[in-house]
């Protein structure tokens, strides 16, 4: 009952029959003027009321006309579909429940990823629109969705030649990563890292833990649960909801906030590395151009025919060659802001 309010709202709609003359004539003299039209009818249905692509896109060369289907091309493209019937038929279910007991996800995920597909394609063709000056057909349809969420399960067959259990019977890649239930209610806890697992530790006293060199890692901790997931039970099931995800939140801001300080500290040491390496690079540069400045003029002493380029704040001697009464200077290269210029000289004298 709440689907069709929650993603209709702040819509206007109309509503037309267009299997009258009158219908159909608002409804062509619409997708005359539209940019987009999106349509969901079993497969056919569009062509044989005269609004499929070919006909329309003659219309409105410009229209982006969207399809959302069960199916796209294949063998089970005329048929209808329904969110759980491909949750069933794509293995979503076999995921969601324990085994052989197959169970849909607790939202309709294909309905309404369908639909962001279908989004996405029709910003995608809408943006090929600016170049081509032409809109074109964009499919989305609920199967290929759902076998997209439940590729990564494929993809660990392929790559282990294991077959992925229900995520009910999973075993977590991550040694807490449950529920747990406490004294009036259940609350679901997670520690994915090394160092989450030392303040998690830290903050419930749970230094036996940390100190056994059985749980060290966390692919330590996943594959030995059953060293401490018990007395972990045990004990958070003493806590009363609230206060336990208190606690939990505290430590977690606890946490935040040395990460910050530890974050601004490091900032801070290579601000201060920065300054250091500009001050010695200044002094540097500084003796280098006085050491060339000195060296420039001894050149200059020994041969005042030499010719100079600039080359940005400073000057470049380069040896010059006569080339039939044409002073062709060296070709050189000048990098300035990260932008190679090469240049070259040339300037009239009298033979």
């Amino acid at each position: 009952a709440g689907f069709f309010p929650t993603y209709n709202r702040n819509k206007r709609s109309l509503a037309l029959d267009m299997k009258t003359p009158e219908g159909m004539e608002i409804t062509r003299r619409l997708i005359g003027t539209a940019d987009v039209l999106t349509e969901n009818f079993r497969p056919g249905a569009m062509d044989a009321l005269g609004l499929g692509y070919d006909t329309l896109k003659v219309q409105n060369e410009r229209l982006v006309y969207c399809s959302l289907k069960g199916f796209l091309s294949g063998p089970y493209e005329q048929r209808s579909a329904l969110d759980e019937v491909v949750q069933m038929m794509a293995g979503l279910a076999y995921m969601t429940g324990p085994s052989g007991r197959p169970l849909r996800a607790g939202a309709s995920v294909n309905d309404m990823m369908g639909g962001m597909f279908a989004a996405i394609g029709i910003l995608a063709a809408l943006r090929e629109r600016d170049v081509s000056g032409k809109g074109q057909l964009v499919q989305s349809a609920l199967y290929e969705n759902c076998a997209f969420l439940v590729g990564q399960h494929m993809m660990q067959y392929v790559v282990t030649g294991k077959a992925a259990n229900p995520m009910p019977e999973r075993l977590s890649a991550w040694g807490i990563y449950d529920v747990f239930d406490c004294a009036d209610g259940q609350l679901f806890l997670g520690v994915v890292t090394d160092t989450q697992w030392k303040i998690f530790c830290e903050e419930f006293a749970f230094s036996h833990l940390f100190t056994d060199d059985r749980l060290k890692t966390n692919s330590m901790r996943s594959s030995s649960r059953e060293l401490f997931m018990p007395f972990l039970r045990e004990h958070f099931a003493q806590w009363k909801r609230d206060e336990l995800e208190a606690k939990v939140a505290a430590v977690r801001r606890s946490a935040l906030e040395g990460v910050r300080r530890a974050a601004a500290a490091d900032a801070a040491g290579r601000y201060e590395n920065r300054d250091a390496r500009a001050a010695d690079r200044t002094r540097r540069t500084t003796a280098r151009h006085a050491a060339q400045s000195t060296e420039s003029k001894r050149a200059r002493s020994r041969d005042p025919g030499r010719t100079r380029l600039r080359r940005g704040r400073h000057w470049r001697a380069a040896q010059s060659r006569n080339r039939g009464g044409t002073v062709v200077a060296e070709r050189y290269v000048r990098l300035t802001n990260g932008l190679i210029c090469m240049g070259m000289l040339k300037s009239r004298f009298a033979p």
